[in-house]
């Protein structure tokens, strides 16, 4: 089922009187047979997702039998599932049942009827969308009806929030939470750029602060997704619902101004000796393009360099950076060329944007020092 629903509908016993979604006022079934002599009433139908759950109503009502006043008895509520003539309930094929007992306590039905017992119902049925005729029956007895009442549904879109669209290296960053309150399965969510579309998927995200503020929904309901832009100003939309492209609830729409002129990214992770040579590691990446970079090492001593590409595998980098993969990692060895034992070594790296500006961003340098009996390094 792809939209909300509500439906409260409230009987006041004396008057007989309903309020709200009902079509028709409520309808007495016909005479009953010599072998039925049972009678009820269906006092209130109430349709909110949020207490009920998604997809079904609570019916509340009472029923009792004549010959066995003081005795509980078991009633059915037949709801359609799909639409159909008014005696929709005389067609077994296109009703679906919900048994109960009418055992809970109704005072009220017993000083008005001057019966015993108890005879109060309250049953969890299928919803359906639209107008149809649900209907109270006894359990033993097919196609008679104790009392019938025609009701209206009316459809409403998803609800969610767009928390935030923020601009980020290269592009913009859209996130939020959406979902249907007549169903518990994640929705499809479009998000467009000036009007055309520049990312789509499911709302499926873990979002435990949704699960406690809906708690019958669930927490798969939050998206949080990054998409390149060219440089500029745009107008970000989000629209979300359970049909491709969502036509259903648009969540709103935020402008957001986008640079491409980042430098690099990186980190400068650790320095080691390898008799004799020095190997930084860390990685380094491009966000504005998701790519790989060049990394040059320094040696402190003498000026001399050399270079790598960062396209080391770092499993972690898979989602961040706007990283196209996890080859963003690099290892880098420069001999020393005057290596004595005890000495300390400084390198420094830096990463370069291999576009036409030549960006360049300092890594940092890492010193380590060295001893004949021991080749641990010491960080500095």
């Amino acid at each position: 089922m792809s939209s909300m629903l509500r439906l409260l509908l409230t009987l006041v016993l004396a008057a007989g009187a309903s309020v709200a979604t009902t079509t028709a006022p409520p309808r007495a079934a016909a005479a009953a047979p010599a072998t039925v002599a049972a009678v009820g009433h269906i006092d209130e139908v109430t349709y909110d997702p949020f207490v009920t759950g998604p997809g079904t109503m609570l019916v509340r009502g009472w029923a009792y039998d004549e010959h066995t006043p003081d005795r509980s008895m078991q009633v059915r509520v037949a709801t359609p599932v799909a639409p159909g003539p008014p005696n929709i309930y005389q067609t077994p094929e296109r009703y679906r049942e919900t048994f109960g007992w009418a055992n809970e306590s109704r005072p009220d039905v017993n000083r008005a009827l001057g019966i015993t017992g108890s005879h109060g119902f309250r049953l969890t049925v299928p919803i359906f969308v639209g107008t149809f005729r649900m209907c109270l029956t006894p359990a033993d007895v097919d196609h008679h009806a104790l009392f019938c009442r025609d009701v209206t549904t009316a459809a409403r879109s998803p609800i969610g929030t767009l928390e935030s669209v923020s601009a980020v290296a290269g592009g913009v960053r859209v996130k939020g939470w959406s979902f249907d309150p007549d169903d518990v399965s994640s929705l499809l969510y479009s998000i467009s750029a000036n009007g055309a579309q520049v990312a789509a998927g499911r709302a499926n995200d873990t979002r435990p602060d949704v699960a406690v503020a809906y708690p019958k929904h669930g927490a798969e309901h939050g998206f949080d997704t990054t998409f390149p832009l060219p440089a500029g100003r745009a107008t970000v939309c989000v629209t979300t619902g359970d049909e491709s492209p969502p036509r259903g609830a648009p969540l709103g729409c935020r402008t957001v101004t986008v640079s491409r002129d980042h430098s690099p990214v990186g980190r400068y992770d650790t320095l080691t000796d390898r008799s004799g040579t020095l190997v930084a590691r860390g990685w380094a990446t491009d966000p504005d393009t998701g790519g790989t970079v060049t990394v040059r090492a320094t040696f402190a001593g003498d000026g001399s360099t050399a270079t790598t590409v960062a396209d080391a595998v770092r499993p972690h980098f898979l989602g961040t950076y706007r990283a196209k993969d996890a080859r963003h990692g690099f290892s880098v060895a420069l001999p020393v060329p005057f290596y004595r034992d005890g000495a300390r070594y400084t390198l420094c790296v830096a990463a370069i944007d291999d576009d036409p500006a030549g960006a360049v961003t300092e890594l940092g340098c890492r010193t380590v020092s060295v001893t004949v009996s021991s080749r641990t390094p010491i960080q500095g």
